[in-house]
């Protein structure tokens, strides 16, 4: 599967917050150093997902100068994290572009890390949203100790969004191929859609 992002209109209303704010140019320098915290947030909406995932959704923010990234994935069973670990070991490995490091091995907590560099690139992280134990699971860009994005040229962007839509897409692959092995006993086709488009559902400026 390949998860594609809505990435010209991303960056215009990323790149563009001071002037949607009324701020620009010297005061826009001064007030952003001081008190004044402007944040635009594009959400590219949701989508449907195969089992044992439910659906996904993205959302982008920015300061106007760095931006950051967060996919929300939600599972609509349990799953073993351990076997998860070792999905995504296999998805990035040491020896690929992006490599999957784990903090624990019982956990979905680690980072993702592009070539020899050791400053994580992704961070991915999970929480618990029901009493059946059934996770949510965030990868993020920019944040939660992965490394900053600057918000300078717009080639730079689609390159950065190209490799969080890797990353997000090797994921959920490694998710799917838990259950793909289970159907093949069940007999139960798992339909997986070759690509998923997400655009704009909202955009928001505030302080």
């Amino acid at each position: 599967m390949k998860v594609l992002l809505d990435t010209e209109n991303s960056f215009y209303f990323l790149k563009n917050l001071p002037q949607f704010l009324g701020v620009e140019g010297e005061e826009w320098k001064r007030e952003s150093q001081q008190s004044f915290r402007p944040v635009s947030t594009v959400s590219l909406g949701q989508a449907e997902l195969p089992t044992p995932l439910r659906n996904i959704g993205i959302q982008l923010r920015s300061t106007g100068k760095l931006y950051n990234g967060q996919a929300n994935i939600f599972c609509g069973e349990p799953i073993s994290f351990s076997r998860l670990s070792g999905k995504l070991g296999e998805r990035f490995p040491a020896s690929s572009d992006y490599r999957w490091s784990s903090i624990r091995t019982d956990s979905i907590e680690g980072y993702i890390y592009e070539g020899d560099s050791s400053v994580p690139s992704f961070a991915v992280d999970y929480g618990v949203i029901s009493k059946r134990a059934i996770p949510v699971f965030f990868i993020y860009m920019g944040v939660q100790g992965a490394k900053s994005r600057v918000l300078d040229s717009e080639e730079s962007f689609i390159q950065d969004i190209g490799a969080f839509q890797y990353v997000v897409s090797g994921f959920i692959d490694a998710c799917l191929s838990l259950k793909r092995k289970q159907s093949v006993s069940s007999k139960r086709k798992v339909m997986v859609p070759s690509c998923l488009e997400l655009s704009f559902s909202n955009v928001q400026y505030g302080c």
